[in-house]
């Protein structure tokens, strides 16, 4: 898949494409301020940024299906 089809499907679903980016981002933010501070700072990040991603999907699928 070329980077240009992606862009043109993002561009297709903008509501998809912002609750994916804005539960990441959010995801990103909790991450740092709520995993262990035991932990690098980039695996706070990445943990947070993955799980958020993962809301983001479940909350997309879940608007879709229902």
């Amino acid at each position: 898949m070329s980077l240009a089809r992606i862009w043109r499907e993002l561009c297709a679903h903008p509501i998809i494409t912002g609750v994916l980016l804005g539960c990441t981002l959010v995801g990103v933010g909790l991450g740092y301020q709520l995993l262990s501070a035991e932990w690098p700072l980039w695996r706070r990040l990445l943990g947070g940024g993955v799980g958020g991603a993962g809301v983001g999907v479940f909350i997309t699928a879940a608007r879709m299906i229902g």
